[in-house]
């Protein structure tokens, strides 16, 4: 799979970001609840991630393009 990312663009609430959170880069759908900052995973078997010290957005998630072969 392919995700084709874009830098510099100001992430919204539910925007699919990539993200590097204490040092670890990670895909995740961004929620907003004030100042308060969750990056929730589309798969239920992973846990939501609060991040607490470092989080750096690499940019919005535009488009993906799967392989299946």
């Amino acid at each position: 799979m392919l995700v084709v990312v874009e830098r510099g663009r100001q992430a919204k609430n539910n925007d699919i970001i990539v993200a590097s959170v204490d040092n670890e880069w990670t895909i995740k759908r961004l929620k907003k609840n004030g100042k308060q900052v969750i990056l929730m995973p589309e798969n239920p078997r992973f846990q939501p991630i609060y991040p607490k010290n470092d989080l750096v957005l690499g940019g919005v998630v535009v488009g993906v393009i799967r392989k299946y072969h």
